[in-house]
C-alpha cells in the first residue's frame, strides 16, 4: 500500500511525501528491495544523486541475495555510479602530460583562465600582453596577481588593472615597459600589500616614469616593494623618499639608478640594494640621510656590487639595530675594509648573523679568526676570491654551526684544506685545484 501511494504522490509531484512513503517502507521492511528502490527514484527525481546512491548501498548491505528485485537493485546501483562519474568534473592539470599543457595553455588567451570567484592567478611563460586588461573586468576578487614571464606589460596596462581589481594585495610585474608615459596612479589602493614592479630586461628605463609620489599616496599601506632594473636617467633626478610608507618592511632596488640613498620608514628590515654602480654614499648628504634612517629592526642588507657603500654608511645602518642583522651581502664592496668589519665584529653589529657574503673583500687569516669567534649564529659563508688559507678555512669550519662555506676563486687555499673541511660536515664550493706552492702548511686534525 505505500508503495502505490508513494507511486501517486511521485505522479502528483509531491516528492517530500513520496519519500517519507518509501522511508516508512525501508523501517517497515529493512530486507526487502522495494522501499530502497522506491527512495532512491525519488531522491534521483529530487536531484538529491549522491544521497540516492547512498540508498542504493544500504539497500545492497541489507536485502538477502535470494529476496525478489535484488538484482534490480544492483542494477540501478551500477547504473547510478556510472553517471556520477560522468557526472564529476576531472582536473586535466593532473591527469594531462606536460607537454599536452603547455601546447593547449599557449592558446588560450588571458580571458579564458578568468571566473568571477578567481582569487590567485599566477601566470609564467604565456603571452599576456594586453588581453590582462580585457579580462579584468570579470575577475574583481583578485587578491593575488603574478605576471612573473618575460613577456613585457606596459605601464598604462598595470595602471589600469590596479583600478579594476581594487582588492588586490599582491601584485608582481616582472618586464614592464614605460613607452614614455608617466604614472598617474588614479586609484586608491589601501589593500595592496606587495608590490613588485620590474623593468623590462630589453628595453629598461627610468624610475622616474613610475611616478613615486604619487603611488606612495594611493598606497600607503605597502609592506614589501620591488623596483628592480629601472636603470636609465631620468627627466628628474629627485631621491626616492618613501619615509611616508610607514608599514614598509621590504624593498627590492636592485640595479636600479640612484644616487643617493632613499628615504625609508623606520620599519625596515630588509633592503637590498645590489648592483648599482653611481649611488653615493659617502658624501656628507648620503651620511646624514643614513644617520636619519634609523632602522631598529633591520634583519636583511645586501649590497652586493654596490661600490658606493662604504664602512662609514655601513656602519650607520648596522648600529641601531643592535646585532639583529642576520642576512648580510657586502660582496665586491671595495670601500669596505677589513679593519671595518673587524670592528664591526667586535662591537656585537653581526652578532645574529646567520648568512655572510665578503666575497672579493681583502680578507685575510686574521680578520678571518677574529669574525669567526664573534660571528657564534654563522652557517653559510661566501669567502670567494679572498685571501684567506687554510688558516682562516680552519677557523670558521670548527665553528660547529657552519653547514656552507664558497672558496671559489681563493688561490691560497689548497685542496687539503677543502678536503678536511668537508669531512667536518661541512658544504664547500670550491672551483679550483690544488696547485704547488700555494697556501700555508695547517694540521687540520687538530
Amino acid at each position: 500500500m505505500l508503495d502505490n501511494r508513494a507511486a501517486t504522490y511521485e505522479k502528483l509531484g509531491n516528492l517530500q511525501a513520496a519519500l517519507r512513503d518509501a522511508r516508512r517502507m525501508i523501517q517497515l521492511a529493512k530486507g526487502g528491495a522495494e522501499g530502497y528502490l522506491r527512495a532512491a527514484k525519488v531522491l534521483h527525481m529530487m536531484e538529491k544523486h549522491d544521497a540516492a546512491l547512498d540508498i542504493y548501498e544500504y539497500g545492497l548491505r541489507n536485502v538477502p541475495k535470494d529476496k525478489p528485485h535484488r538484482m534490480l537493485l544492483r542494477n540501478m546501483h551500477q547504473k547510478m555510479s556510472h553517471r556520477q562519474c560522468l557526472r564529476k568534473p576531472v582536473d586535466p592539470l593532473v591527469i594531462l602530460p606536460i607537454e599536452i599543457l603547455q601546447i593547449v595553455m599557449a592558446q588560450l588567451d588571458f580571458r579564458s583562465l578568468i571566473c568571477k570567484d578567481l582569487q590567485y592567478l599566477e601566470i609564467g611563460q604565456a603571452l599576456v600582453g594586453e588581453s590582462v586588461l580585457e579580462a579584468a573586468p570579470f575577475a574583481k576578487n583578485l587578491t593575488t596577481l603574478l605576471i612573473t614571464g618575460e613577456e613585457s606589460v606596459t605601464l598604462d596596462t598595470v595602471q589600469r588593472v590596479l583600478s579594476i581589481c581594487n582588492r588586490l594585495s599582491r601584485v608582481e610585474f616582472r618586464s614592464i615597459v614605460t613607452s614614455n608615459i608617466v604614472a598617474c596612479w588614479p586609484t586608491e589602493m589601501p589593500e595592496l600589500k606587495q608590490f613588485y614592479m620590474g623593468a623590462f630586461a630589453k628595453d629598461s628605463s627610468s624610475l622616474w616614469y613610475l611616478n613615486m609620489p604619487q603611488l606612495v599616496k594611493q598606497a600607503p599601506n605597502l609592506v614589501d616593494l620591488g623596483l628592480p632594473g629601472w636603470n636609465r636617467p631620468g627627466a628628474a633626478r629627485s631621491q626616492l623618499d618613501l619615509i611616508l610608507l610607514t608599514e614598509l618592511e621590504s624593498i627590492n632596488l636592485e640595479r636600479t639608478l640612484m644616487t643617493s640613498f632613499p628615504r625609508l620608514p623606520p620599519t625596515m628590515r630588509r633592503i637590498k640594494m645590489s648592483d648599482i654602480y653611481n649611488v653615493e654614499l659617502s658624501n656628507g648628504e648620503g651620511l646624514a640621510i643614513l644617520r636619519d634612517a634609523n632602522f631598529t629592526e633591520l634583519e636583511s642588507l645586501d649590497f652586493s656590487c654596490t661600490s658606493g657603500i662604504t664602512g662609514a654608511a655601513l656602519r650607520l645602518l648596522l648600529e641601531p639595530s643592535h646585532g639583529t642583522v642576520k642576512h648580510l651581502s657586502i660582496d665586491h664592496c671595495p670601500h669596505i675594509s677589513n679593519a671595518n668589519l673587524c670592528t664591526f665584529a667586535l662591537e656585537g653589529h653581526l652578532r645574529s648573523v646567520t648568512e655572510l657574503n665578503v666575497a672579493g673583500a681583502a680578507i685575510d687569516d686574521d680578520c678571518a679568526e677574529l669574525l669567526a669567534a664573534h660571528l657564534p649564529r654563522l652557517t653559510s659563508l661566501n669567502l670567494s676570491s679572498t685571501n684567506v688559507t687554510g688558516i682562516g678555512v680552519k677557523a670558521f669550519v670548527s665553528r660547529p654551526k657552519l653547514a656552507v662555506l664558497k672558496l671559489n676563486h681563493c688561490l691560497r687555499v689548497s685542496l687539503d684544506a677543502v678536503e678536511w673541511a668537508r669531512a667536518q660536515g661541512t658544504t664547500v664550493e670550491f672551483q679550483f685545484p690544488d696547485l704547488p706552492g700555494r697556501g700555508k702548511r695547517v694540521r687540520y686534525g687538530e
